[in-house]
């Protein structure tokens, strides 16, 4: 194994959004596509948890099953789309034994968006880890999974998140997200 030039780099505070520029021209990350095996469950968590709209559906008619088209939905959560079809070979690979916290989709709140949403998610029998700091950047975080086992993130780099925070990840007592222990069958919880 060769050795890794990287090197740790602390974000400069108040940094996260002050620049929106690409060398290339990107403009950010617009849509996530999530397997789904349970397309209207789905809809229903898209749409009641994340508050999510629909901007798109196809393959829902006999034009689209024509033509191959796979039933897929894409839902506005804030300006990023969120796309979720069933998986091509009929098997979700994501889930509760999946401990990794890779991939996961994170997004952006204000602080107080963080913690009612965090107070929300609960009280929807959803497993919520945190809300967490994170050493060398202003982000605060919050963890959960959706009923299909994708791990979720809410963040915010808003400094007065730091209130609500049960410490920073990572650090004794505190820990990362348990994924197994966040997984739930919403709205079933």
């Amino acid at each position: 194994m060769t050795e890794s030039t990287l090197q740790n780099h602390d974000a400069a505070p108040g940094t996260r959004f002050a620049r929106t520029d690409n060398r290339f021209g990107f403009t950010g990350v617009d849509h996530v596509a999530l397997p789904a095996l349970d397309m209207d469950r789905m809809y229903k968590f898209v749409q009641e948890v994340l508050g999510g709209e629909v901007y798109y559906v196809a393959g829902y008619n006999d034009a689209d099953a024509e033509l191959g088209r796979s039933k897929h939905v894409f839902m506005r959560v804030g300006t990023t789309l969120v796309q979720f079809a069933s998986p091509q070979d009929g098997v979700q690979k994501v889930g509760k034994d999946d401990f990794n916290s890779w991939p996961h989709w994170a997004f952006g709140c204000t602080a107080e968006g963080l913690r009612d949403n965090v107070e929300r998610l609960r009280g929807l029998g959803i497993g919520v880890f945190g809300p967490v700091e994170h050493r060398g950047v202003e982000a605060v975080s919050a963890y959960f999974t959706s009923p299909e086992g994708h791990k979720l993130e809410l963040v915010t780099f808003e400094p007065e998140a730091t209130a609500y925070s049960i410490g920073v990840a990572g650090a004794p007592g505190v820990g990362h997200p348990n994924w197994t222990e966040l997984f739930h069958s919403w709205p079933d919880a």
